[in-house]
């Protein structure tokens, strides 16, 4: 993280592996287990300066009993996989008032069919009924190494597309700008939900406290519009 912070990167993609494999299924054990794979998260991120933006992309979509251990994390911006999940994890996110910033994604990378703009559409229309639109990301459900170029190359485009109608019907019946990815990273953090201040201190208090030390950042692979 701090060698991708040196080199220039402002968002940097940190992911979770897939932590529900291990998950117990009760007691106390649960609790300790969620308690230690955000406190590992943190600190593999805390040594990144508070104007790094940290991504996660949770990779499983069954969320509902651990989104409280996810904001644990203290991610700026979580991705998740939604159309694969017929749309649950919005529901769930939406259920709990998820308050960070997220990425519900917008086609299924693992399926071959090319997403339309007017699928895609629908889909971003749900999400910013959800959740306020400058809380939302556009991205795909996940990494596309599974699909070729052809696809990929398409998806994208139409997934683009698919954003920047949206986001200029957003603004015309709004008659407000929606911040690109760029603007967004230059201006405040959304409402203040930004990673903890108690990064510094955790920092301190761990030894990493000179130079070089800071709070939290990663760089996303993962398209975007």
């Amino acid at each position: 993280v701090r060698d991708l912070e040196i080199a220039g990167a402002k968002v940097i993609e940190v992911d979770e592996l897939g932590f529900r494999e291990g998950l117990p299924l009760r007691g106390q054990k649960r609790v300790d287990y969620l308690a230690f794979i955000a406190e590992a998260f943190r600190l593999a991120t805390s040594i990144a300066g508070p104007h790094i933006e940290i991504h996660t992309h949770v990779a499983y979509t069954e969320v509902e009993d651990c989104i409280a251990a996810l904001l644990d994390f203290d991610a700026d911006v979580y991705l998740f996989e939604n159309t694969r999940a017929h749309d649950t994890t919005r529901l769930a996110l939406k259920n709990a008032d998820f308050p960070r910033r997220l990425g519900l994604g917008c086609f299924d990378v693992h399926c071959p069919v090319v997403p339309s703009v007017h699928d895609i559409q629908q889909r971003l229309r749900a999400q910013i009924e959800s959740f306020p639109a400058e809380q939302v990301i556009v991205v795909p459900d996940g990494p596309l190494r599974t699909r070729s170029w052809e696809e990929v190359g398409e998806a994208l485009k139409n997934m683009c597309t698919a954003a920047k109608g949206l986001r200029e019907e957003w603004q015309e019946s709004h008659r407000l700008k929606v911040p690109s990815l760029e603007q967004s990273l230059k201006s405040a953090s959304f409402e203040g939900k930004t990673r903890s201040a108690s990064f510094d201190s955790r920092n301190e208090k761990a030894g990493g406290g000179g130079e070089g030390g800071g709070g939290g950042g990663s760089v996303s692979t993962t398209p975007r519009a």
